[in-house]
This record gives structure tokens, C-alpha cells and sequence, in this order.
């Protein structure tokens, strides 16, 4: 297993990516739990900051897989420099509006709006580890295995620190936290440009693709 995990280290540029990708997908478990935190902190409303997260998370099902299909078609970092950006203006502006008791609907616009602006950075990370190895599958199946470790660190760190930091400086320090760790890991995964896939520009007639997602979408709220 040593060898193969050490196989997997020496290809060029894969240590570099799957890291900027550890930093860029820790808010995945930290964003939900910090914005209940800091919800209730300011209206003391279970109800409220669960119905919020209820719908960030049901955004962030369609969208990220919708996203992730468009970096395949015009490249991972043009995706990127777009939604990153528009992602934290809107989580931003979610705390100002929540912070400047602004009306409630809007606190719902602007969680619409920054989760609908997430990439699946976690799925971006495979799919450069399947360019970079090419046809090595055992390779590629330690690649995968090392990502899901990646994945176990996250869920289970990520909400600790987004509780200690929500409690121990000010309730919307988590959220700047998931702020943080998105700008940083964005700058390191943008940076990384010789791993980046070729896109592969949508082909006539593959317009079915946006009738799954829709489909999957309608069988995640039936769940």
C-alpha cells in the first residue's frame, strides 16, 4: 500500500492539486453547520436556520453536478474563476443581510444564489488524477481511495472547527473561516494550470444531460 501510495506522490504535480483541492472542499462540511450557528446566534430560530440550510442544500444538489459538467466542456479553471468569486460575494453578502436584520426572503435569495455558484471540487480533484496517470487503473483506484481518506478528514474536522470558532470568537466566524479556506484553496487550484483536463466542448445533440440532472433533482426530493 506504501508503494502505491508513494507511485501515486511521484506523479508530476499530483501532490500540488490534491492538496489545493483538501483546502478548496473543507467548507463542504463546515458551511451547513456554520450557518445554523450563526443563525441561531442571531434570531434564535432553530426553524429559520434549518430551513436555510435545508435549502442551500438542495440548491447545492443541482448545481454542483450541473457546474461540474460545464468544466468538462470549457475547463476547470474558467469554471472556477467564475463561481468561486460570485460564491463569496453572496456569502458575504448572507452575513450583512442576517447581521443588518434585513428581511428574511432575502437571507433565502442570497443562500440560493451562493450555493448555486458551487463546483464539485471534490469530483475536479479525480477527474485530474485520471488525466495525469492516464491508463493506469490500479493507480487511478489509489488515487480514488486516497481522495475518499481526503473526504473522511474533511467531514469529520470540518464541523469541530466550524463549532470552535463559532463559539469561541463570534457566530459568523465560521462562516469567514469556510471564506478563507475557499479564497486560499481557489488561488492554489487556479494556480495549478499543467494538470488542469482538456475540455471537451459539448457535442450536437447532448443536450440530455441537463434531463438527468433534472430527473436525479426530482428523486433526491422524493428521498
Amino acid at each position: 500500500m506504501l508503494t502505491s501510495y508513494k507511485r501515486l506522490f511521484a506523479v508530476p504535480g499530483g501532490w500540488n492539486f490534491s492538496f489545493a483541492g483538501f483546502i478548496l472542499r473543507m467548507p463542504i462540511s463546515m458551511l451547513y453547520i456554520a450557518i445554523v450557528l450563526f443563525v441561531v446566534a442571531e434570531t434564535g430560530s432553530y426553524a429559520l436556520a434549518g430551513a436555510l440550510s435545508m435549502v442551500a442544500s438542495l440548491i447545492l444538489s443541482v448545481a454542483t453536478p450541473l457546474w461540474s459538467r460545464v468544466a468538462d466542456q470549457i475547463g476547470q479553471n474558467k469554471v472556477l474563476s467564475i463561481t468561486a468569486p460570485v460564491h463569496l460575494i453572496f456569502l458575504g453578502l448572507f452575513v450583512y443581510l442576517v447581521k443588518s436584520d434585513a428581511p428574511t426572503w432575502s437571507w433565502f435569495t442570497a443562500a440560493i444564489i451562493f450555493e448555486g455558484f458551487v463546483i464539485g471540487s471534490g469530483q475536479m480533484v479525480r477527474r485530474r488524477w485520471i488525466h495525469v496517470i492516464g491508463d493506469d487503473r490500479k493507480l487511478i483506484d489509489t488515487a480514488y481511495s486516497f481522495e475518499a481518506l481526503v473526504d473522511e478528514v474533511i467531514f469529520t474536522s470540518g464541523p469541530v472547527l466550524a463549532a470552535i470558532t463559532a463559539s469561541y470568537f463570534f457566530p459568523e466566524a465560521a462562516i469567514f473561516t469556510a471564506m478563507g479556506f475557499i479564497s486560499v484553496g481557489t488561488l492554489l487550484f487556479l494556480s495549478q494550470r499543467r494538470t488542469q483536463p482538456p475540455a471537451h466542448p459539448r457535442e450536437v445533440g447532448d443536450d440530455h444531460s441537463l434531463l438527468i440532472k433534472i430527473d436525479s433533482f426530482k428523486l433526491y426530493l422524493f428521498l
